[in-house]
């Protein structure tokens, strides 16, 4: 009969790349770990600069809504003073209001003093 030659060698040869691919296994998952978590990392930050642009939008638009409403506050009020201080406009119950009360100039009560 024939005698068949087993590739012991081939075999062997095999067998120590298969060890040393399991031996790197381990390796290549904490490569891996690493490569996710830098990606997760760059995810964050993409996030947090965009959250960062929102907030400052925000912000601005937080400071033009308290001037706008300031001065829809100050705008009235400052005409109204400049009325009241002019004399064009007379408050109620001041004395030009009040019958029989004459009313004094602003030097007449001056110089009484």
């Amino acid at each position: 009969g024939t005698h068949h030659k087993l590739p012991l060698e081939d075999f062997a040869k095999r067998r120590e790349e298969v060890i040393a691919e399991v031996c790197r296994a381990k390796e290549r998952h904490f490569d891996n770990v690493v490569t996710a978590l830098e990606e997760t990392l760059r995810q964050v930050s993409m996030i947090a600069m965009v959250l960062g642009a929102i907030q400052a939008k925000a912000a601005r638009r937080m400071v033009l809504a308290w001037l706008v409403g300031a001065a829809l506050v100050a705008a009235p009020l400052g005409v109204l003073v400049w009325l009241v201080a002019t004399g064009r406009l007379a408050l109620p119950g001041s004395a030009s209001d009040v019958p029989g009360v004459p009313h004094r100039s602003s030097t007449e009560a001056h110089s009484e003093d």
